[in-house]
Order: structure tokens, then sequence, then C-alpha cells
């Protein structure tokens, strides 16, 4: 009754009126959406690629391949070629990855071989100021992670580098001026994010 009354008030009446309706029920109708028409335009200008603040393109990326609008290796592909980027560009790794891991999960997981193995690369190639510059962007991201995520990213990287579960990688063994030195290295880390910006 409602939208025979809609129909009826709009000028020219009649089959007007109608015509409007068939348009309307294919446009908001499931069946009739095509996902591909709405990112296409969003894609064309590339805004991630423009975008000042690596945090927003890795959350756009990440978007993206959740959605499966890009295969989850490219997020690896961003953050390899942030290993090969220069010192400026490479400490923005941090903020990427974040961005990334705060919208996507399905993705993450769908990719960890690759991302793992790019993050490797990252590490690699940092010198420690950068390695310095990363490292609180980097925990915070890591942090955003429910612990099963973790121990999931975790069980990749024990298999990359041939331990035997997830627990080998997130338990701390070593000799005691190595564990003192990581507690005091994860609480300088800690400190420097509660004064970063969110």
């Amino acid at each position: 009754m409602f939208r025979a009354a809609r129909v009826r008030g709009r000028a020219g009446g009649g089959a007007e009126g109608c015509r409007g309706r068939p348009r309307l029920r294919r446009r908001h109708s499931p069946a009739g959406r095509d996902r591909a028409v709405r990112p296409r335009p969003v894609r064309g200008g590339d805004p991630a690629g423009e975008s000042p603040a690596p945090f927003l393109r890795g959350a756009f990326l990440g978007l993206l391949c959740e959605i499966r609008e890009l295969p989850a290796e490219s997020l690896a592909a961003e953050v390899a070629g942030l290993a090969r980027a220069a010192p400026d560009l490479m400490v923005t790794a941090g903020d990427l990855l974040d961005g990334m891991l705060a919208v996507s999960r399905t993705s993450i997981l769908l990719g960890a071989d690759a991302l793992i193995a790019a993050v490797d690369d990252l590490l690699k190639a940092a010198e420690w100021e950068q390695f310095l510059v990363m490292l609180p962007r980097l925990r915070a991201a890591f942090e955003r992670l429910s612990n099963a995520h973790r121990d999931s990213l975790a069980g990749t990287v024990a298999k990359r580098y041939g331990l035997g579960s997830a627990k080998d990688v997130r338990t701390l063994t070593g000799s005691l001026g190595a564990t003192a030195l990581v507690a005091r290295l994860d609480a300088a880390v800690a400190a420097a994010l509660k004064d970063w910006p969110a």
C-alpha cells in the first residue's frame, strides 16, 4: 500500500510511476549486483598508491583482499616491496602492516607463507635504526590479532625455520642475559607504544 501511494503521487502518474519501480527492484536485489563494478572506479585511481598514510594504504589493500578483489599474496608483495625500498620508505612497513592486520584476517591466514617470508626479508634488509623505528608499529600490528591468529602465524614461522610447533616460536628460550635484554626491549617498546598516536 505504501508503494502504491508513492507511485500514484509521482508527477506524470500512471505508467511513468510504474517504469521506475522495476529499476529500483533490480538495483536493490542481491542477484542483480555485480561485485566487480563497485571497486573498479576506486582501483582505477589507486587511492592507496597515492595515500600519504601507510596505515590507510594497508587497510585499503587488506580490505580489497578480504572481499577477494586482490589475491592474498598481494599483501606480501607490498611488504616485500618495502624491503627493497629506500630507508625512509622502509620504515613505513610497520604502519602498512598495521593497516593490513586491522582489517584483514582471512587474507592474512591464506597468504601467511608469503607474508611471513616478506616480513622476514624486510627484517633482514633493515639496518638497526630502521628496525627500531619499525618495531613499535610491527608489534602493534601483531597485537591486533587474536591468540588463535597469532598461533597460526607462529606455526607458519615454526614451519619456515624447521621448529617443532607454534609454541616453540612463542616461547622464549635462551640465556638469562638474552632473556633480560629481550625483556628490556619489550618494556621500551611498550613505553613507546603508550605515546604512539592511535
